[in-house]
């Protein structure tokens, strides 16, 4: 996974506070960005546009409560647009309360952080799906997320099989002729599925199917996958080891959205 990086969203008047959560993430390898703009003049019309290009660039936004940032015209700003494209990736912490707390706060919210940042992604083996899934990989990790993915199967390993299934926030499908013969990929659907299914009301992870070469409306149709799929929206692309601008584009969203 490439270096996380995190839009710290925050009150000039707080910069002392917000500079020792800078200094926590540094310690723990994140590369943390905060704006000291009280220098800046409000009516510049080139920062708001600023911002939000330096926004569009971090992996993680973490919100720096307090009666300052809550006043502050060009953090709530920051917080509009954030949220406008991405809030799935927004964490709280409260600055106003002690600095053990608020460390406790940020500890939650990198614990959270990691979890919605790693996708299990679950691939035949078989060709042309390893080429197509390592296209996959790739992408994803070059968009900063870790990617869980068992290209050898060992039996003795099924018990931290299921606890990665478990961890990661996204489980995303390739849905194949030779995904649906598979009865490893089949394990793995079934698995994520059954939690859905069990409580869909309170189900929060992400299922993503990618449909690799197959009729999904027909398979659906005929009971061959799933009928609870239809629940998630999913990417339909052709028999190819990788996906047009578009379709990546469409994915991304699709791990963005909530």
């Amino acid at each position: 996974m490439n270096r996380v990086t995190v839009f710290l969203s925050h009150s000039s008047k707080d910069i002392e506070k917000v500079r020792q959560i800078r200094n926590i993430l540094e310690a723990l390898d994140y590369e943390p960005l905060l704006f000291h703009l009280k220098c800046l003049d409000d009516d510049n019309d080139n920062l708001e546009n600023f911002i939000e290009k330096e926004i569009e660039a971090r992996n993680i936004f973490i919100y720096c409560k307090s009666q300052h940032s809550e006043n502050s015209k060009w953090v709530q700003k920051e917080l509009e647009y954030i949220k406008s494209f991405d809030s799935k990736r927004l964490f709280t912490i409260d600055i106003t309360l002690s600095f053990k707390d608020t460390v406790v706060q940020l500890l939650q919210s990198i614990a959270d952080i990691i979890k919605k940042n790693r996708i299990f992604l679950s691939c035949s083996h078989g060709a042309p799906d390893k080429q197509f899934g390592d296209y996959l990989e790739k992408l994803l990790t070059e968009h900063n997320y870790e990617v869980i993915r068992y290209k050898v199967l060992d039996c003795a390993k099924d018990d931290e099989h299921k606890i990665a299934l478990q961890e990661a926030n996204t489980f995303i499908a390739v849905i194949s002729p030779n995904s649906v013969a598979s009865p490893y990929c089949k394990s793995e659907l079934d698995h994520v599925l059954y939690n859905y299914e069990d409580s869909p009301s309170t189900f929060t992870n992400k299922i993503i199917p990618i449909y690799y070469n197959i009729n999904s409306v027909l398979l659906l149709k005929l009971g061959i996958l799933p009928t609870s799929l239809n629940s998630f929206q999913g990417v339909d692309i052709s028999a190819q080891d990788s996906m047009t601008s578009e379709e990546e584009k469409f994915l991304l969203e699709l791990l963005h959205n909530k």
